[in-house]
């Protein structure tokens, strides 16, 4: 099943087969933002996997309402 996150700064919608592919493509991601600014920025697995379940849970609540 795909899942997907939405770049807060960009909009982008970052996609994976899974969720351990969604973590390794929102990094690459975030890294090109962080290199175009010229600073670092890491995101971890679990800020990424805590992101996709509160934009899961939203997305379940409009679909009740």
């Amino acid at each position: 099943m795909t899942v997907s996150l939405t770049c807060n700064h960009c909009k982008k919608a970052i996609t994976g087969e899974d969720e351990d592919e969604l973590v390794v493509n929102v990094q690459e991601h975030v890294g090109e933002h962080s290199r175009a600014h010229g600073v670092t920025h890491i995101v971890t697995r679990e800020q990424i996997l805590h992101r996709l379940r509160r934009q899961q849970e939203k997305e379940e609540a409009g679909r009740t309402e």
